[in-house]
């Protein structure tokens, strides 16, 4: 043997041995990045295909409306549509004052969209489309707005009731809407 032959005997095993410590590492790589979004994908198509059922959802769903705008909620179907957007989707829609039985919207649905590619961008990520609301708006003597019977803006011409959106809103759409103003200020009625 020559001494080029034993040396190249001698570093054979060091690179197969490092070849495979290499190969370990890109595996492990490779599979912290593939395996969530196997995961992920799993989970959506699950979706897709057997969407939950959220109707026992719904009192859990006004009671933290209600905590957030002072307003009953009262939704007769909720639905959940994935895709590349989430489509939770509401039929018969009311909101109402917790006090009385003053209705402030009633609606044939709503439905909201959100959309993870735009809230990854940093866009806005959440669209809300009401379907067939009857709006009641009026402004009384002192200036005061209402949608119903909930004041929109206080006396001070602040909001009469601050809350904070965990998203920020796209568009508000209305589509088959039937809107009455009332404006006490000026005497008008339009319907």
């Amino acid at each position: 043997m020559t001494a080029s032959g034993q040396q190249d005997r001698a570093t054979a095993p060091a690179t197969s041995r490092r070849g495979g410590f290499l190969a370990w590492i890109r595996l492990i790589l490779i599979s912290i990045m593939v395996f969530p979004g196997i995961i992920l994908g799993g989970c959506w198509l699950w979706l897709i295909f057997s969407p939950p059922d959220l109707a026992p959802h719904i009192p859990t769903l006004s009671r933290y409306l209600a905590e957030r705008t002072g307003l009953d909620l009262h939704l007769e179907k909720l639905t959940l549509h994935p895709g590349l957007s989430l489509i939770l989707e509401g039929r018969k829609v009311r909101l109402s004052l917790p006090e009385g039985d003053d209705t402030v919207l009633d609606a044939e649905g709503i439905r909201l969209r959100f959309s993870p590619l735009q809230w990854l961008r940093g866009w806005p990520a959440l669209s809300v489309v009401l379907d067939g609301p009857e709006l009641i708006m009026r402004r009384d003597a002192q200036g005061v707005v209402f949608l119903g019977g909930y004041p929109l803006v206080g006396r001070d011409r602040t909001p009469a009731r601050t809350t904070t959106m965990p998203l920020p809103i796209q568009h508000v759409a209305l589509t088959h809407a039937k809107v009455s103003w009332f404006d006490e200020t000026i005497g008008v009625k339009e319907g």
